[in-house]
């Protein structure tokens, strides 16, 4: 449950599906599957463990694609200066 629910985040973040294929900005599916996570385990402490690695794994997503987004504005007025 958990792999496939962080697998699901990690698709949404992403803008992908499991194929692989780009889509939009899916962040209700992200918080859809962010409520599956807290409600998958019954012990508390269990819980916030999951919630831990979730938050780490969304967290360098976000910072991951903020750095190709800064990346790809750089490129694009390098590109663009050069013209």
């Amino acid at each position: 449950m958990l792999s496939h629910a962080l697998n699901g985040l990690r698709c949404a973040m992403e803008g992908t599906t499991d194929g692989g294929a780009r889509g939009g900005n899916d962040l209700p599916r992200a918080a859809s599957i962010y409520m599956d996570l807290e409600e998958a385990v019954d012990n508390p402490s269990e819980q916030y463990a999951e919630r831990e690695e979730f938050e780490k794994l969304y967290y360098a997503l976000v910072a991951s694609s903020r750095q190709l987004i800064s990346g790809a504005r750089g490129h694009l007025v390098g590109d663009s200066a050069s013209e």
